[in-house]
């Protein structure tokens, strides 16, 4: 009985979310107080009832109704930006006549910046967008266009549901109610599992399981993305969701393929741009160096590299028995945290507070995390965590690659966003997974490209020959020589050839000035550095009666 009452008249003389729950049963009435209201408001020129109605009509289940208007707020805006860039040229027109007419020439003037242009705003759809029923009057355009593009789009995978059979009305308007609310993740798992064809259900799910942030939820939600790629490769509410997920060495050409094809379907779509897609996919110009885009050019890039360039470090040796890790650092380079190896070195030119877009001061970062490896992981199955981790703060993967290190076995990526770049070494040795973060401003990345290839040949888990506090407490016990030594040696034994001592090849000799303690100390440090057999057979080369 209270459901017809509802859908006889109105509660009040404005939609309230009460009434909008009950969009299935009073669709006609919703609509018809929005566009009192805001007509009476705002005229019949104003789009906001155009945008509810769109919104209610998904809720609704009247997939028709809703792309009809949503279209038409979409349709309207367009035409609108249309008539103003019309008039903007005729202005400018008649400008450049009166100069003319005075025997001025507009040619020579400045030519506008391009890059100050007004780009394309584009504003995540997001649950609250189904369950609005007023707008305010300084809603701006871009909101107006985002919320009626959402609906238009689900509409359309909705429309297409019911009509394939896929999931019944019933089962549709709960998911579209649970998706409203929040943390309804497992209800709507649970619908999903008792419609697994539902396309708008798969696509809920994805949205769930990515906001989750968690590793296993991510792998979850790639999963779901690569089956909604093949099943909607032209929707670009899916594809908007899906391809950002889809960035990884073992996604990214067919995601690059999918996104090609929508974009030929679509035209250009604001949502399939490359101002909102990863520019991985896109290949947009994101302003990174060449020799970044790339392992290949990457490894060309560091064997350039000068050695005096990084003995102008003056690298130091930290280590630290809670993170059993050891890493080579600049000397200008200050810990964050005691019990951390987390380091920040100033940028140059960016000395002054508030340089950077979050108000404080751009530094360069390199920290040493350590997690478990209950899995036993090998090579890039390694790197799922960190890469979930970094792609929940917005960052994108530029590549990835398994290799060998002067650590050993690892894995290596870079990954960036609009203000970043980061680059990843991962290490997985024994229970533990060691990665070495470094991070910096874009346009940074060259100055910063010495310390990084520091830190790839000075990181190393402390207990490879004992445990990390047992290292730690032999070196101490020890006469050691200065850490850029130490660090030379790692670098030689790491290329260990033939019998011959590797302290003792290319011409020089780097026990030679030192006294037999601080040999001994050398050779110590260098022992319980190795993970090797043969580099440690290779040290009793150097050994003699007083080291």
């Amino acid at each position: 009985l209270r459901t017809r009452q509802l859908a006889l008249q109105s509660v009040a003389a404005e939609a309230m979310p009460l009434e909008l729950g009950q969009a299935a049963h009073r669709g006609p009435l919703l609509r018809q107080q929005f566009f009192a209201r805001y007509y009476k408001e705002g005229g019949e020129g104003d789009l906001r009832p155009h945008v509810l109605a769109a919104t209610s009509a998904v809720r609704g289940l009247e997939p028709e109704v809703a792309i009809l208007h949503g279209q038409h707020v979409v349709n309207w805006l367009a035409a609108a930006e249309a008539e103003r860039v019309r008039l903007e040229e005729r202005a400018e027109a008649r400008e450049r006549a009166k100069a003319l007419a005075r025997g001025e020439s507009k040619d020579d003037e400045t030519p506008k910046d391009e890059d100050g242009e007004d780009e394309p705003v584009y504003i995540a759809h997001a649950p609250w967008m189904l369950d609005r029923v007023s707008l305010v009057d300084e809603t701006g355009e871009d909101e107006l266009k985002a919320i009626a593009l959402f609906a238009t789009t689900l509409a359309e995978l909705v429309r297409d549901d019911l009509a394939a059979g896929r999931i019944d009305a019933v089962a549709m308007a709960e998911l579209i109610d649970l998706h409203v609310q929040e943390h309804a993740g497992a209800e709507i798992a649970a619908v999903v599992d008792a419609h697994p064809e539902s396309h708008v259900g798969k696509y809920f799910l994805l949205l769930e399981q990515r906001a989750r942030r968690e590793p296993e939820a991510e792998e979850q939600a790639r999963i779901l993305a690569r089956e909604l790629l093949r099943l909607e490769p032209d929707s670009p509410l899916v594809l908007v969701d899906a391809l950002p997920l889809l960035t990884g060495p073992d996604d990214v050409e067919d995601a690059r393929s999918v996104l090609a094809q929508a974009r030929a379907h679509n035209g250009d779509h604001l949502w399939l741009s490359d101002a909102v897609l990863p520019a991985i996919l896109t290949g947009a110009d994101d302003g990174l160096p060449d020799w970044i885009r790339s392992p290949e050019a990457f490894d060309t890039r560091i064997a350039a590299l000068d050695p005096a360039g990084l003995e102008a470090l003056e690298p130091k040796r930290w280590a630290m028995v809670e993170a059993s890790a050891e890493l080579f650092v600049p000397a200008a380079a200050a810990l964050v945290e005691e019990g951390r190896l987390s380091f920040t070195v100033p940028i140059p030119g960016h000395e002054a507070a508030g340089d950077g877009d979050d108000g404080e001061v751009p530094v360069r970062e390199q920290w040493v995390a350590r997690v478990h490896r209950d899995t036993r992981c090998e090579g890039m199955d390694c790197a799922e965590s960190f890469l979930a981790a970094w792609a929940n703060n917005g960052y994108e993967l530029v590549w990835a690659r398994e290799l060998e290190i002067l650590g050993g076995p690892a894995v290596e990526f870079v990954l960036r966003r609009r203000d970043r770049v980061a680059h990843t070494l991962l290490i997985p040795t024994g229970g533990s997974l060691f990665g070495l973060m470094s991070r910096t401003l874009p346009e940074d990345l060259e100055g910063m490209l010495p310390q990084i290839a520091l830190g790839r040949i000075g990181v190393r888990p402390l207990d490879w020959s004992v445990a990390a506090k047992t290292a730690e407490d032999l070196r101490a016990g020890n006469r050691m020589p200065d850490d850029e030594l130490r660090l030379r040696g790692r670098t030689a034994l790491s290329a260990v050839t033939g019998d011959l001592c590797p302290l003792k090849t290319g011409g020089s000799d780097l026990l030679a000035g030192l006294d037999a303690a601080q040999q001994g100390g050398l050779l110590l440090d260098l022992l319980l550095a190795t993970r090797e057999p043969a580099q440690r057979r290779a040290l009793l080369r150097c050994t003699n009666a007083k080291a």
